[in-house]
């Protein structure tokens, strides 16, 4: 939880003045299902 989710957070917060900065930037956060709904007998990532 602490690395997927407050990485991801203090990633993007560290990034914003950068991109404010810049002459154009933006910000994608990608998941996959298996991060959001789980699958059965297969081990979490």
């Amino acid at each position: 939880m602490t690395v997927d989710v407050i990485g991801t957070f203090h990633v993007t917060r560290l990034s914003i003045p950068h991109l404010k900065n810049s002459a154009a930037g933006s910000i994608v956060v990608m998941s996959s299902l298996g991060g959001r709904f789980g699958y059965p007998n297969r081990s979490a990532y």
